[in-house]
């Protein structure tokens, strides 16, 4: 009988402690986002863009922008030093054409947030 009771308290003590560890949720009073101004950033998008699909990534990428220029200093990596490359041809298009340079259209956030331009498939006019 003891052995018995001894192992139903055991095994009542192992499965509450799981139980409760996944019912934890954070109490922390810091909201990341609390002055990013979503309707702003939104009615940004919409004078700029039409597309419904690309309205969330938007919004997420400034969240990102938000947090990290406002909780992160700006820190430089230090690697390797410096080493020679190649000459650059083309540098500021003084051929007039895109020669040396690799083109692609799209959207991406972490270079474009703001967005440019409205051309047909997203491609930059020079």
């Amino acid at each position: 009988m003891k052995t018995y009771l001894l192992t139903a308290v055991l095994l009542a003590v192992l499965l509450h402690s799981p139980a409760n560890g996944q019912n934890f949720t954070s109490v922390s009073p810091i909201d990341s986002l609390a002055n990013f101004n979503t309707k702003q950033w939104t009615n940004f998008y919409w004078s700029h863009h039409t597309s419904v699909n690309d309205l969330p990534e938007f919004i997420y990428a400034h969240q990102r922008d938000y947090i990290r220029d406002t909780y992160f200093s700006p820190q430089r990596i230090s690697g390797q030093p410096n080493t020679p490359q190649q000459a650059c041809t083309n540098i500021d298009f003084e051929s007039g054409n895109l020669n040396g340079w690799s083109t692609s259209t799209g959207y991406n956030p972490a270079y474009n947030a703001l967005g440019c331009c409205q051309n047909a498939g997203g491609a930059q006019l020079m």
